[in-house]
């Protein structure tokens, strides 16, 4: 699947994302050439950087991809559609024979563990807050429980009813331009999970 879009579609983002996967921008002289000069663009709160190198090493580029792909023309916000997306890329070039279920792997784990205690505060350990399983209530009232006996279960419904959602510039100040207390100037952003359902 190509990705198609014009620049002021999705440039900014996919810059921004891009910047924020690989964590520095390089300088460029008077033709535009990359210099051995780099600058560090943003500070990632280090707990939830480590967090997610925790559960993968590759986890802080796969879910910056994962947000280029949710910030592109026709999006659905859908887990799934973004994990697809960025299979059709394969930009970790996976060579096996399912590149699809590599990269649905990443995201179960992510969720999985977000969804039984891994906040991005808090230095993570693998230990999970719930000891049993986990509870849904559906629509009309009926309480389903996805024990840990059947993690594929939990995984699957985590994978397949959850979105990424797009933060509040007004409460959460999203997008916004902040100094901090070592004088350099970043932008906030949110990376925020919510249920479709």
């Amino acid at each position: 699947m190509a990705i198609t879009g014009n620049k002021g579609e999705w440039s900014e983002i996919y810059t921004l994302f891009r910047l924020l996967g690989e964590g520095k921008v390089y300088a460029g002289d008077a033709n535009l050439n990359k210099m051995d000069l780099y600058y560090p663009i943003l500070n990632v709160h280090n707990t939830f950087k480590n967090n997610l190198l925790f559960l993968d090493t590759c986890m802080p580029q796969f879910v910056a991809q994962c947000l280029i792909c949710d910030n592109l023309p026709n999006s659905t916000s859908s887990i799934k559609s973004a994990v697809e997306t960025v299979a059709d890329q394969n930009p970790f070039d996976f060579t096996g024979s399912n590149v699809v279920a590599f990269y649905e792997h990443k995201m179960k784990v992510l969720l999985l563990d977000a969804a039984l205690g891994m906040t991005p505060a808090k230095e993570w350990t693998g230990r999970y807050d719930a000891n049993g399983g986990y509870l849904v209530v559906k629509k009309d009232g009926d309480i389903v429980c996805y024990h840990f006996y059947n993690r594929n279960d939990v995984e699957d419904y985590l994978y397949n009813n959850t979105r990424f959602e797009r933060a509040s510039r007004s409460r959460y100040h999203f997008g916004s331009l902040y100094r901090a207390s070592d004088g350099e100037v970043y932008i906030k952003l949110n990376l925020q999970i919510r249920f479709t359902k």
